[in-house]
């Protein structure tokens, strides 16, 4: 008989220390590293995001990503972002790998359309993947931008016409920091 309440109190104790409780609500923020094919730079972000259940979190993100060009001595460009999301989580411990996707509105500044363009609002998409340790937070975004980027010809440095065109799409690797992971126990 003691030998079963023995046991019985070693996996109840086990099974809460195993269970990990996590807040509902967290808002993260972080930067990271962003590149085109043809400009690299800096990526600011803040993602508000609700749990509805342990393993799933849908999130609202603002992103500015400036990139300066990678061969010529064009000026630095930006591109805005607001987007709605979901991440699925894997495992429920301290190290939690995700993968998710997300869909929104992408703004990109003149300065990142060749040719003095007007600025342009997109739609784009992106799949996601990373990882939360804690309260820490590593995430890999592929930004694909639906409207490609006119961009001007140019022979012997005039403009020649918009024959052209090239993607905004962009990669972002980030490291950031959220608020109200845990909650203390």
């Amino acid at each position: 008989m003691r030998m079963r309440i023995g046991l019985l109190l070693a996996l109840l104790i086990s099974s809460t220390a195993m269970a990990q409780e996590f807040n509902k609500f967290q808002v993260g923020a972080g930067l990271g590293y962003a590149q085109t094919t043809q400009r690299k730079g800096v990526t600011v972000y803040v993602e508000p995001r609700y749990r509805f259940v342990e393993c799933v979190a849908v999130f609202a993100k603002l992103e500015t990503a400036t990139m300066a060009s990678i061969q010529t001595s064009d000026p630095a460009a930006t591109i805005i972002s607001f987007s709605l999301g979901g991440q699925y989580y894997f495992g429920r411990n301290k190290f939690r790998p995700f993968a998710g996707a997300g869909i929104g509105s992408y703004y990109l500044s003149s300065d990142f359309l060749a040719g003095g363009f007007q600025s342009i609002n997109s739609f784009g998409y992106y799949p996601r993947v990373g990882f939360d340790y804690g309260q820490l937070n590593i995430t890999f975004d592929y930004n694909i931008i639906t409207e490609k980027i006119p961009e001007t010809t140019t022979i012997l440095g005039l403009p020649a016409g918009t024959t052209t065109q090239r993607e905004a799409n962009h990669f972002c690797l980030k490291i950031g920091y959220f608020f109200g992971n845990r909650s203390v126990n």
